[in-house]
């Protein structure tokens, strides 16, 4: 009985992927499924099997591969980004996922839960040690970030396309033996293979990118782009952990802004009086502020105000509170409230 409920369950299942497809074709509108695969291949393939007979694994993953796998891959490579969303049709999804259940239902020896699960987590990691990262390892300095956001994109889409016809094997199997999700195993390959090998290169771009944003204030689309990479590095870090974003990214941007923030208040007390000093300095926490709004995580705040802080406050106090002719002093005799105000961040 409850084998039957279960069979029950997956088929309204099936039957809300197949919902879609026919309400569009009732519409009116041309089926999708001729623009995505040559012409009759996977209705071909799905009814190849026979029935009554279990499906052997090297035939069923090999079906899986080439018309799941394979055919989401190659689209991706031609799709805009708008386009990815939805990279097989409803019906393709729910004929792969018919083929992957029986796979995993059958009676043993011929249930392939394991095996199944297995043999596409080597294929993602496959896929991100043998395409995607050879991208990154050829991308210059200056597009780096930008193919990082285009291959994760990619990346996702096609994990989503996958997790479609394999959510029998997620729902059952890796649940009860409580391993990782496919997308957290996907999520977890991009890191080994691609990310992780890139890692350096990526990080200095990310903050080159930043110093270039204090120096000259960047457009809203370069800022676009530093919001997308760090969604990247805390994503790459697994569900709710900010480890690799705080280890990767964080701890060297806050070195670099030591520094710069170092060359800013020497240059700055070299040309300024106590009055044009603090008021750069209120600027500049302001600017900083605001970057943590538009392309930084909010956990990082506190830290890189404090960094900004001791730079360009607590190193230089005494020498801008002595300053002859604008020092503290000289701002109390002559009567410069809204100065002095500035000496209270």
């Amino acid at each position: 009985r409850r084998l039957a409920r279960r069979d029950r369950a997956e088929l309204l299942l099936e039957e809300r992927i197949e919902r879609p497809q026919e309400r569009h074709q009732a519409a009116g509108a041309p089926s999708r499924v001729g623009r995505c695969l040559p012409a009759g291949d996977a209705m071909a393939a799905a009814t190849s099997f026979a029935p009554g007979r279990p499906i052997a694994f090297d035939e069923g993953w090999s079906h899986v591969r080439q018309h799941g796998v394979e055919a989401a891959l190659s689209r991706l490579e031609s799709l805009p980004k708008s386009a990815r969303g939805r990279i097989l049709t409803p019906e393709e999804t729910s004929q792969l996922y018919t083929i992957t259940y029986q796979m995993c239902t059958q009676a043993t020896p011929f249930n392939w839960s394991g095996k199944l699960y297995y043999a596409i987590l080597d294929e993602l990691q496959d896929i991100c040690e043998r395409i995607v990262e050879p991208k990154l390892a050829k991308a210059s300095d200056a597009n780096l970030l930008h193919k990082l956001i285009d291959e994760w994109s990619k990346h996702t889409a096609l994990t989503k396309a996958i997790g479609g016809f394999l959510r029998y094997i997620d729902r059952f199997y890796v649940s009860r033996l409580a391993l990782l999700t496919l997308k957290a195993a996907s999520v977890k390959a991009f890191h080994d293979f691609v990310y992780s090998p890139n890692k350096s290169r990526l990080t200095a771009a990310f903050v080159k990118q930043v110093r270039s944003d204090r120096i000259s204030p960047g457009s809203e689309d370069q800022h676009q782009t530093l919001r997308s990479a760090k969604d990247i590095f805390i994503a790459v870090g697994g569900e709710d952990s900010l480890h690799v974003y705080e280890e990767d990214l964080v701890q060297p941007l806050l070195q670099a802004t030591e520094v710069y923030m170092k060359e800013l208040a020497e240059q700055w007390i070299k040309n300024s009086t106590c009055s044009q000093y603090l008021y750069k300095v209120r600027a500049q926490l302001n600017a900083e502020d605001a970057r943590v709004d538009s392309y930084l995580h909010p956990d990082t705040r506190v830290a890189l105000l404090r960094v900004c802080e001791r730079q360009l406050i607590s190193e230089h106090l005494n020498t801008v509170l002595n300053m002859p002719k604008s020092g503290c002093k000289w701002l109390l005799q002559n009567d410069k409230e809204e100065d002095l105000k500035l000496m209270f961040l």
